[in-house]
């Protein structure tokens, strides 16, 4: 009969409702993760078992394209990133390699970039770095594992060898949005730390605490660590604006106002901010 459907996707959150207004029945379900709708044909099925539902082929999930969590692909995915992550990087090429010769179509340069960027998250970024840059030897066209090889060496802090892989991302790909941002602010970066800024001020200004941020000087040099997290080296990229050694994603900007240091504001890759005052 008539079915009326929705679904959600937002960070690493995922939902699906889908209602029958004719019977006056429905079903709503919400997932914490990217792969939530994975599992909608199985769960819709199941549920329409038990309610009586007539029938369906759920074209709306069809037309939404979600990877099933049991397609060769995931189930492939899987596979490798447990490899990496539970005997290491030997083993787990040795797998890449393997599966690769099996069925290069399935091991393809969006798989490869879905396992490395899987692979960065976890905090493996060796692991990451070389399966990645194995790809881009094998897939000279590899537009997707050269984007997030830049992404995984950015977050460990590679500024120089994330901007060679994003400016070759953006030979393949150019003009890509995502990437071209990210290109133009490790190249910010490059810049800073080839040619250091002459400051000015006396750094020492802007060491105190912020809520739950602090910067302390020591022996000459800015040190940036939010609570429950390592400490940072700082490296002017201006005046106020600094970048993390370690953490390249982020950087922090100090605000001024009337000749004193009020907040200390949070600055992203993505283009996102946040800021905290200085506490008093």
């Amino acid at each position: 009969g008539r079915a009326i459907w929705q679904w959600g996707h937002n960070g690493g959150f995922r939902a699906y409702l889908l209602a029958y207004p004719d019977r006056r029945d429905a079903f709503v379900y919400f997932t914490n993760g990217d792969g939530g709708l994975s599992i909608g044909r199985d769960v819709l099925g199941r549920v329409g078992e038990v309610a009586g539902w007539p029938a369906d082929e759920h074209h709306a999930l069809t037309w939404l394209d979600y990877e099933p969590w049991d397609s060769p692909a995931r189930v492939a995915r899987r596979r490798l990133v447990a490899a990496f992550r539970d005997d290491g990087v030997e083993d787990g090429m040795a797998l890449f390699e393997e599966l690769r010769a099996d069925d290069a179509d399935l091991v393809s340069d969006p798989f490869t970039a879905g396992v490395g960027r899987a692979l960065g998250g976890m905090g493996e970024t060796d692991a990451a770095i070389a399966l990645l840059e194995r790809n881009a030897e094998l897939n000279t066209r590899g537009g997707n594992s050269l984007s997030v090889l830049g992404d995984v060496q950015l977050e460990a802090g590679l500024y120089h060898d994330a901007l060679e892989s994003y400016e070759r991302a953006l030979e393949i790909r150019p003009g890509h949005p995502i990437v071209t941002r990210a290109r133009g602010w490790t190249a910010e970066a490059v810049a800073a730390l080839d040619d250091p800024p002459t400051l000015s001020g006396d750094p020492a200004r802007f060491a105190g605490d912020y809520g739950p941020r602090h910067v302390t000087l020591e022996d000459g040099t800015l040190r940036y660590q939010r609570d429950g997290n390592p400490p940072y080296r700082l490296h002017p990229i201006d005046e106020t604006t600094w970048l993390l050694d370690g953490l390249g994603t982020f950087r922090v900007r100090f605000v001024e106002e009337g000749g004193a240091v009020t907040k200390i504001e949070g600055l992203y890759v993505d283009g996102n901010s946040d800021e905290t005052p200085r506490t008093p």
